[in-house]
C-alpha cells in the first residue's frame, strides 16, 4: 500500500491537481503524521477523524465524478483502517504486558509473604495478632471459614489462594469462606471491619482463636465485642446471636453494588458521547448528524443489562427463610449467565472502551468486576444448582 496515503503531502497534491475544496482532511494528516507511534489514543482519535472527513468528500458530487480522486480517498480509507487494527494490537500488547507486570509484581508480593508465614497455622496466626498489636496504624487482611464445630480464621497482610487452602484443610476440606475486611488493633481489641458486621461473628472469631492457639483475644465485629474477661456460655447453651446463621457480606450489598456501578457505567457513557459530539461539533451537518446517530448506538449497552439482577438478588436478601432464599437465587444465577455472556461477546463495549475522544470507560472491565461481586453473592447466599 502506497506510504503517501495517509500523509498530508500525499493527499495535499491530489487535491491541487483536481481542484478539490479540502473538507480538513490535510490538516487531520498532517496532525496525524507528527504523533508517536505509543501514542495510540490520540492516534486512534486522528483516523476516526480521518474517516470522517475522506468518507464525506466521497460523497461530494464534484468529487465522486473523478474516478482517480475517488480511488484515491478509497485507498486512503483502505490504509486508515489498516492503521487503526495494527493501533489496537498495539495498544492491547502494551495493556497485556502492563498486566503481566502487575501479575508478577503481585505474585512476588504473594511469595514474600509466604516466606513470613513460617511455622504452623497456631504460631502464624498468634504472630499476625501479635504484629498488629506492635504496629501503629497497621492493618491486614482477613478471610473466615465458616465450618463447624470452629470456623477458622487467617490474617495476613494480604489474603490469597494459599489461605484458602490452607483453611480448607484445617477445616477438614469446607470451603464456604466469608471475605469479610480488614483486621486493626485499637483501644485494647483486635477490630474486625466490614460493609455489613455479621451478628456473632465476635464470639464465633474469639472461639476459633482460642481453640487454634489456646488464646483468647478481645475482638470486636461492628457494634458486638468478645472481651477476654467475658464468660462463655455453659457446654449446650448459646445465645440467639450466635445461633443465627450469617449471612454472606456479598448477598446483603450485591444490590446496592449493581445500582452504583450501572450509575457510574451510565455517567461515563453520557461523558463519551459528548465527549464526541464536541469533537466534530464543528463539521458539516451531515458529520454531525453522523455522529450522533453513532453515539446514540452507545446506549444499547445497558438496556440489555437492566436492573432485573439487583431486583432478584435484592429479594434473595429479603427472604425470610433459606427456601425462600434459594429459590430466589435460581432465578438471579439465570440473569446473572444471560449478562456474562453479554458482557463477553457484545462488540460494542469494546469499540467503547477502544475510543479515540480521551474518554477512559473501561466498561468491560468494571462491568467483570461487579458481576463477579454478584456471583459471589449467588454462590454464598444459598444453593444455585
Amino acid at each position: 500500500m502506497d506510504s503517501k496515503l495517509l500523509t498530508e503531502s500525499g493527499w495535499k497534491a491530489t487535491a491541487l491537481k483536481f481542484k478539490i475544496k479540502d473538507n480538513g482532511l490535510q490538516q487531520t494528516l498532517a496532525a496525524y503524521e507528527k504523533l508517536d507511534d505509543h501514542e495510540h489514543a490520540a492516534r486512534l482519535k486522528a483516523l476516526a477523524s480521518v474517516n470522517l472527513q475522506a468518507g464525506n468528500l466521497k460523497k461530494v458530487k464534484e468529487v465522486a465524478a473523478l474516478p482517480q480522486v475517488n480511488k484515491y480517498l478509497t485507498d486512503l480509507l483502505s490504509a486508515a483502517e489498516s492503521d487503526r487494527k495494527q493501533i489496537e494490537a498495539a495498544a492491547a500488547a502494551k495493556a497485556s504486558a502492563e498486566a503481566k507486570k502487575r501479575e508478577a509484581e503481585e505474585k512476588q508480593g504473594d511469595e514474600e509473604e509466604e516466606e513470613e508465614d513460617n511455622g504452623d497455622y497456631p504460631v502464624r496466626l498468634i504472630a499476625a495478632f501479635q504484629k498488629l498489636k506492635s504496629g501503629k496504624d497497621l492493618a491486614f487482611e482477613f478471610i473466615v471459614c465458616d465450618a463447624k464445630p470452629h470456623c477458622a480464621l487467617m490474617v495476613a497482610k494480604r489474603i490469597n489462594p494459599k489461605h484458602k487452602e490452607q483453611l480448607s484443610k484445617i477445616t477438614g476440606g469446607s470451603k464456604r469462606f466469608l471475605h469479610v475486611g480488614r483486621c486493626h488493633f485499637e483501644d485494647g481489641r483486635f477490630h474486625f471491619t466490614m460493609e455489613q458486621p455479621v451478628s456473632g461473628l465476635a464470639r464465633k472469631l474469639q472461639d476459633s482463636i482460642k481453640n487454634f492457639t489456646s488464646k483468647k483475644l478481645p475482638i470486636k465485629v461492628g457494634a458486638e465485642s468478645a472481651d477476654a474477661d467475658d464468660e462463655q456460655p455453659a457446654s449446650g447453651q448459646s445465645s440467639a446471636a450466635a445461633a443465627a446463621k450469617p449471612e454472606p457480606p456479598a448477598l446483603a450489598n450485591a444490590s446496592d453494588v449493581w445500582h452504583k456501578t450501572w450509575d457510574a457505567i451510565e455517567a461515563t457513557i453520557e461523558q463519551l458521547k459528548t465527549a464526541a459530539k464536541a469533537e466534530f461539533a464543528n463539521e458539516e451537518p451531515a458529520v454531525v448528524t453522523e455522529v450522533e446517530q453513532m453515539t446514540s448506538r452507545f446506549d444499547g449497552v445497558l438496556a440489555k443489562l437492566d436492573h432485573s439482577l439487583a431486583d432478584s438478588l435484592a429479594k434473595a436478601h429479603a427472604a425470610k427463610d433459606s427456601a425462600a432464599r434459594n429459590a430466589e437465587l435460581k432465578i438471579a444465577k439465570g440473569i446473572l449467565t444471560d449478562f456474562i455472556l453479554h458482557v463477553k461477546s457484545d462488540p460494542l463495549i469494546a469499540h467503547i472502551d477502544a475510543n479515540p475522544f480521551g474518554v477512559k470507560t473501561n466498561l468491560k472491565q468494571n462491568l467483570s468486576d461487579c458481576l463477579k461481586h454478584m456471583a459471589e453473592a449467588i454462590g454464598r447466599g444459598g444453593s444455585t444448582a
